[in-house]
């Protein structure tokens, strides 16, 4: 096998993410997932490692991984550490940027309030509804009130030319629970009409004598950037009949959803092919009962590499420790990994710098890890 290779994303939360990797005839190990503060992500914050199938998929015959939305529903702004684990034992570094967004305003396309838009009608007659209910209403004087049995929903369907949904990006109305609330409404949309097209749907539950604003990803829904979009439901995703609720200002709107944020993704800094790594030999030293190694690293590139400047002892053997150690690993993936501080500042092209590194006396066996360096601005 060769190395894995990670490219960029630019996407949002609120569907599943996935990354683009090539594998390289490599399998996926564990992923492994932190916060800048070295603290872990839902869900399961106790761990670093996500669940399989939960949180993340390989697919290799696509060359990614999906990272899935359960990764990210209580994801907080700021940078997620990545660690893509192999069987090979390589490991692909990948960290996330995740922007908050605020006071977004955008264009909308209003589909109801007070009335159906023109060219919109009722298309869904199997669950008991009013499109000019007068008992609640958001804005205006009306909204719609739907009574659906076990199973039933309620649609609308445009019967004018089909939606091009490339400039809109969020899905936006308000719902009521009547005087019962808890009612779970599975929301989604068929493009054409077609039921064989693969779509999701999002579950609302809306609350009890009170509008509650939704907000809904066209993208998570499956139908970002569709040609035809038509068909809009809400249904009742239960077996039982279900009370009265009220749905109004069902728009779409070029702006993202305020509940979900924007993703900026990139592989980890990795200067490894700039910088030449050479280990020297090991050295008793008996005044401090230690073994020293001098490591060399050379900046073989034309531009220099922004320091402060770090080597980090991967996967360093159990019969020995570092002695000389600065700390372990807590920002970076992986984690735990002993590390010294080899310059502050920049190395210059064509330059080179050593570091000594101090070890305990094995055992057994000799000493053996996988030097890794932390450079521009990255730390420990």
């Amino acid at each position: 096998v060769d190395t894995p290779v990670a490219s960029s994303v630019d996407t949002e939360t609120g569907a599943d993410i996935p990354v683009p990797l090539a594998f390289n005839g490599d399998l996926l190990k564990t992923v492994e997932a932190k916060y800048s503060d070295g603290t872990g992500i839902e869900p399961h914050a106790w761990t670093s490692f996500k669940q399989w199938r939960d949180t993340y998929t390989p697919d290799y015959a696509n060359n990614k991984i999906t990272l899935t939305k359960l990764l990210f529903e209580k994801a907080q702004p700021g940078l997620l550490n990545f660690a893509f684990y192999f069987w090979s034992g390589k490991v692909v570094r990948y960290q996330m940027s995740i922007v908050d967004r605020a006071g977004q305003v955008g264009t909308e396309y209003k589909i109801y309030g007070d009335s159906l838009a023109s060219g919109w009608n009722n298309w869904a007659g199997w669950a008991t509804n009013d499109l000019a209910a007068t008992a609640q209403a958001n804005s205006g004087t009306k909204s719609i009130s739907v009574t659906p049995g076990a199973w039933a929903a309620f649609g609308v369907a445009n019967g004018g030319p089909a939606l091009d949904t490339s400039i809109y990006n969020t899905l936006i109305f308000y719902i009521h629970g009547g005087t019962a609330g808890g009612q779970n409404i599975g929301v989604g949309f068929q493009p054409g009409g077609d039921w064989n097209i693969k779509t999701t749907w999002n579950s609302v539950r809306p609350t009890a004598n009170q509008w509650t604003k939704v907000e809904l990803s066209l993208k998570a829904l499956g139908v970002g950037g569709v040609s035809n979009l038509t068909h809009l439901y809400f249904q009742n995703w239960t077996g039982a009949d279900a009370p009265t609720y009220y749905i109004d200002d069902i728009v779409l709107t070029t702006a993202k959803a305020s509940t979900s944020m924007d993703v900026y993704a990139d592989p980890a800094v990795n200067m490894t092919p700039q910088v030449q790594i050479t280990k020297g030999g090991y050295v008793l030293n008996r005044r401090t009962n230690r073994y020293v190694q001098t490591v060399t690293i050379k900046n073989t590139g034309s531009t220099p590499v922004t320091g402060p400047i770090y080597l980090v002892l991967d996967s360093l053997s159990a019969n020995t420790t570092l002695s000389n150690s600065a700390g372990k690993t807590n920002l970076e993936l992986p984690t735990g990994s002993p590390y010294v501080q080899v310059t502050s500042g920049a190395l210059a092209a064509s330059t080179q710098v050593s570091v000594s590194l101090e070890f305990t006396v094995p055992a057994s066996g000799g000493i053996t890890y996988d030097a890794r360096l932390l450079t521009d601005g990255a730390k420990p």
